[in-house]
């Protein structure tokens, strides 16, 4: 502010500690009028102790503003650096730490962040998932029965096929239910079904 301080150096210490532990660096305001101290007026007013904690952190928000500065995510490391080249990748110069800085990870080593993304978004789990079930679907069908859908795989023998976890009967070819069969004939089975009416 532009006026000459009223307040004792003492008090004025004590105003300034009490304004940077509740507000931290932002908003400190002169105690006499409502004006929002600069860099330069806490350096005048503090003491020395909360000066440098001042400093401190506004140093540390400073850097945290940069786009091409990033904390070094160690676990014992409170280092931080410019990554200029604004790559993803950062080795701490300071502890050696090697992280992701897309994704604030320790680095993902043998994957792009691209690799990265597609594993741990659920994405593979569910193309392994699909795969899986493409690859039983060409060597089984599920069971029609009721609630059942249980997996049955035919080697050899006849189309007439029993679930042995439901006790279903039904047709290989076309899924039709047996009991049906029996009651209509083989106008039961799927119009394309080799064993429909229709096609014998």
């Amino acid at each position: 502010c532009e006026h000459l301080p009223q307040t004792c150096k003492e008090c004025l210490e004590s105003w300034m500690a009490s304004e940077f532990d509740t507000k931290g660096t932002d908003g400190i305001k002169c105690p006499e009028c409502p004006e929002t101290l600069e860099y330069a007026d806490v350096l005048l007013a503090a003491s020395e102790a909360t000066f440098q904690a001042y400093d401190r952190i506004s140093t540390l928000n400073a850097l945290s503003a940069l786009d091409d500065f990033a904390w070094c995510l160690g676990p014992k490391c409170d280092s931080g650096q410019l990554n200029p080249e604004n790559n993803h990748f950062m080795d701490c110069a300071s502890c050696g730490y090697k992280q992701c800085l897309k994704h604030k990870v320790p680095w993902h080593t043998g994957e792009t962040c691209d690799q990265y993304d597609y594993r741990t978004s659920g994405q593979q789990a569910r193309d392994e998932e699909a795969r899986t079930e493409a690859m039983l679907d060409s060597v089984s069908k599920r069971c029609p029965g009721v609630n059942c859908g249980w997996r049955i795989q035919k080697t050899d023998g006849c189309d007439h096929m029993t679930c042995r976890k439901c006790k279903h009967e039904f047709c290989w070819q076309c899924l039709a239910a047996q009991t049906e069969i029996r009651r209509i004939g083989n106008t039961a089975h799927q119009t394309w079904c080799k064993f429909h009416s229709d096609r014998l």
